[in-house]
């Protein structure tokens, strides 16, 4: 159990996003796991780093989302330029039913490496 645990979970299907400030974060040593849509959905316009969790992924979608969202909006964006900037992800443990480990647009300085990555059996 981490710091954030207690008092700084969203609530199922929300999500937060401050598109003038553009923080970044840090998602160190969690779980995730069988989530329906997808197991991370990251959005930073500073920087972000996804370390060393244990990802469990039994459902045929992207483990990370990095995409934009934008309101009202259901498809793909018309901007072009990056949205989404130097994330980093490293030293996971993934396990994946799909294999299909990233759906991402519009980022700029993703950074993958080290890590397990393991097929699963789906649920």
């Amino acid at each position: 159990m981490n710091a954030f645990s207690h008092c700084c979970l969203p609530c199922p299907g929300s999500i937060s996003e401050n598109a003038r400030r553009r923080p970044g974060f840090v998602f160190r040593r969690d779980v995730v796991r069988d989530n329906r849509a997808r197991s991370v959905l990251a959005t930073s316009g500073g920087r972000g780093l996804i370390r060393d969790n244990d990802i469990v992924a039994t459902r045929p979608a992207p483990v990370f989302k990095i995409t934009p969202k934008q309101p009202g909006q259901t498809g793909e964006t018309t901007a072009q330029a990056p949205c989404h900037r130097n994330i980093r992800i490293e030293e996971n443990r993934i396990a994946t039913v799909s294999g299909r480990l990233f759906e991402t647009r519009r980022v700029a300085g993703l950074h993958f490496a080290s890590g397990q990555v393991c097929p699963v059996e789906a649920s």
